[in-house]
């Protein structure tokens, strides 16, 4: 029978209990005290929202020519014959 140090024996075991028990850093079921299923969630949660957040951001991006001078029209910014002149540059 082969003899075995009771140190590694000890180290081992230990090891493996903690291993078991969820105890050990950054490979078991919690990460700095806080359980790992939250933080998978918690990281689909913020990758689905930037999804939608990108998504709608580049949705008001794309306005035509003619929306930016009905704007401007509207805000003041040119008067009526500036922005028929305009206009008649867009349509040809």
């Amino acid at each position: 029978m082969k003899q075995v140090s009771t140190t590694t024996t000890l180290f081992n075991r230990t090891a493996r209990e903690l291993m078991d028990r969820g105890r050990a850093p950054f490979f078991g079921p919690e990460l700095f005290g806080i359980p790992t299923f939250y933080l998978w969630n918690l990281l689909v949660v913020l990758i689905i929202a930037l999804i939608f957040y990108w998504l709608l951001r580049s949705s008001r991006i794309h306005e035509t020519p003619m929306d930016v001078l009905k704007k401007r029209y509207v805000r003041g910014e040119i008067d009526k014959e500036t922005f028929e002149a305009m206009k008649k540059d867009i349509t040809d």
